[in-house]
């Protein structure tokens, strides 16, 4: 009989040590499966004319997607809302294509985690303006011939005259500068051009004058047709309504070039 006690005894101590043992892992399990550690997934992120949009992925829930962007060096936020498939889009106000803007994304899940993107640059009509102006401010006498210097300086003023049209509205001049003025000076095929020996450079400086013309067209509701080489020519019965809608954009944008220069 004592040894019957004695063997129960000893079975109850090990049933409670295996269950005091395992009860406290099966809870640890348990609370570390209900742990949300994990940040929102931005993916597929986009600037268009002023949209910022983005898709938004997180396991347990999204509880806020927002825009940062920097213009003119002030600093900015909008929200993003969602659409359809987990995309959310917001819009700049006021947004001006003439402008860089540097933006991002942040989202933040219910559970308070966030992610954010890297900081990209939407480089605006202006800003490829000065990337032009630096490609012909390196062009040499190997692009230009002897007098490639008065050259340079006279394509950089002529560069200016544009940007002051842009900070003025008036897109319809300024594309026709870039038409008549700058691209024949800079495409070796026209009898107008000042390119003595084509180059990687005299080519960049040309797509960067199409470039610009083409978003004139298309981001300032400018109406044009095709020339030869793919370029847009505005119509001239809406030159005026087109420099009317871009009275305001683009205002004090314009950089001087130090070089004195016919325009």
């Amino acid at each position: 009989m004592i040894r019957t006690k004695r063997k129960i005894a000893l079975l109850l101590l090990l049933l409670s040590a295996v269950t005091l043992s395992s009860v406290p892992s099966i809870m640890l399990v348990q609370a570390e499966d209900l742990v949300d550690d994990q940040p929102p997934l931005i993916t597929d992120e986009g600037f268009e004319e002023g949209f910022i949009t983005a898709t938004i992925t997180d396991d347990v829930g999204v509880a806020a997607v927002n825009a940062y962007y920097s213009v003119d060096g002030v600093e900015s936020a909008i929200a993003l809302t969602e659409t359809v498939d987990n995309t959310y889009v917001g819009s700049i106000p006021g947004y001006d294509s003439a402008k860089t803007y540097t933006w991002w994304v942040e989202a933040t899940d219910t559970s308070g985690n966030a992610a954010k993107t890297t900081p990209a640059s939407e480089v605006g009509i202006i800003g490829v303006l000065e990337e032009l102006k630096a490609v012909v401010s390196s062009m040499t006498d190997e692009e230009l011939g002897a007098t490639a210097e008065n050259r340079v300086n006279s394509l950089c003023n002529k560069i200016d005259a544009v940007e002051q049209m842009i900070a003025g509205g008036e897109y319809n001049g300024a594309w026709h500068k870039l038409e008549h003025d700058i691209k024949p000076k800079l495409d070796a095929s026209s009898p107008q051009s000042w390119i003595r020996n084509p180059s990687d450079k005299s080519d960049e400086a040309l797509e960067l004058a199409r470039d610009v013309q083409s978003r004139i067209a298309e981001e300032n509701g400018v109406k044009h047709h095709s020339t030869t080489d793919g370029a847009e020519i505005p119509d001239a019965e809406n030159s005026s309504q087109a420099q009317g809608r871009g009275k305001d954009k683009g205002k004090g944008l314009g950089k001087k070039h130090g070089a004195q220069g016919g325009t």
